[in-house]
């Protein structure tokens, strides 16, 4: 994704249910769902998903999470001795 990042185009990706993804089309849940993130977190824009409603809840926790882990580390480096 490094390369078409250079365009400064956004990035469509789809990659669920794929089938270079592991399991049977019926177990390619989780698979879709950690190639989602790391199309993420390589610079893609739109993902294009089949379960709408778990990937969303999947992001949310994921923005959730990091929120939460900057304010734990902007707390500690206002406070060392925590």
């Amino acid at each position: 994704l490094g390369e078409f990042k250079k365009l400064g185009c956004p990035i469509l990706i789809g990659v669920s249910r794929k089938s270079f993804l592991p399991g049977a089309l019926k177990d390619r849940l989780e698979p879709s769902l950690a190639a989602s993130f790391v199309a993420a977190m390589n610079g893609a824009s739109i993902i294009r998903v089949h379960d709408v409603a778990v990937h969303k809840r999947m992001f949310g926790i994921i923005d959730y999470v990091g929120s939460r882990q900057g304010r734990v580390l902007e707390a500690a480096a206002q406070d060392p001795s925590r």
